[in-house]
């Protein structure tokens, strides 16, 4: 009887194990890919497009797009921009979005790159190779690009990701599949205060129909989102905010009865943090 619960016990194990499976491997796309250069893969999300794979392939001065289930969506070659040492390819990219540098529905990126004593260069590029805008020996320190935290564990909005990089030597960069989610925050207190001066509170709650969300942005900040996830880490809405309102009506007709957590996201990182529970006719099942 016991070595049949020890062997029960061996089997569940390894079936909970064999949860996290290999989705997918990224030739020469880990840190260690390129000659001379950090290739790296991270997940990026679009205002328009959702979730994507992004290889920055800085030994080929490209951008690589693939949806989720790993299919090339879209290349940007940022060839035109300053190569200020063409012998090592270190160039970083931030802020790849498509509402933020201009209203268009294309990509654009901040790239910076420096040469010691030879200066720095800032530069926007838009998809099309094109560049929209040159500041030399300028260079933002504060490497933060959120919500693109250009973390090794993504969940998106078709299930949770971890990459990877091959060791030294192994360039490739390993995509695994999760079984769960990554915990999207700390909850904050009864009205969100955080420090930094954002805030957030959430009424009426619980909820039925709708939530009005009462918000601060940080001190010094003009604009940022609100993003509501479920308890899976699952992102079910994204609000911009700016300074031109204070609050934000959010319809939950939509939302599955549960309970959902709120946050304010900003250049400067996660803020206020809150929760809210829907409940009543509106809400289909449980989750």
């Amino acid at each position: 009887m016991k070595h049949a619960i020890l062997l029960l016990l061996l089997c569940t194990c390894l079936g909970a194990s064999a949860q996290i499976t290999l989705d997918e491997t990224y030739s020469n796309a880990g840190h260690y890919g390129g000659n001379s250069s950090w290739q790296t893969l991270e997940v990026v999300h679009f205002e328009l497009d959702g979730d994507k794979f992004l290889f920055r392939d800085n030994e080929n001065r490209t951008l690589k797009f693939y949806n989720l289930d790993h299919a090339l969506w879209k290349s940007i070659s940022y060839a035109a921009a300053t190569d200020m040492n063409p012998n090592y390819n270190n160039a970083n990219i931030m802020y790849v979005s498509q509402h933020l540098f201009d209203l268009d529905d294309e990509i654009e990126f901040l790239y910076l790159d420096e040469n010691g004593n030879q200066g720095s260069v800032t530069q926007v590029v838009n998809e099309d190779g094109a560049i929209l805008f040159t500041a030399n020996d300028e260079w933002p320190r504060l490497n933060v690009s959120v919500p693109q935290n250009q973390q090794p564990i993504y969940t998106t909005s078709e299930g949770t990701f971890m990459i990877l990089s091959g060791w030294e030597g192994d360039g490739n960069a390993y995509v695994y599949r999760l079984p769960g989610a990554l915990q999207v925050g700390i909850e904050a207190g009864p009205v969100g205060q955080m420090s930094d001066g954002s805030s957030l509170l959430v009424y009426p709650n619980p909820t039925s129909d709708e939530v009005r969300i009462d918000y601060a942005l940080p001190q010094g900040v003009s604009s940022g989102v609100i993003s509501i996830y479920d308890t899976n880490g699952i992102e079910v809405k994204r609000l911009n905010i700016d300074r031109s309102a204070d609050h934000v009506n959010v319809s939950t007709r939509e939302f599955a009865i549960g309970t959902y957590l709120c946050n304010v996201q900003t250049i400067l990182g996660v803020g206020a943090t809150n929760k809210f529970v829907t409940v009543g006719q509106w809400g289909t099942n449980a989750r």
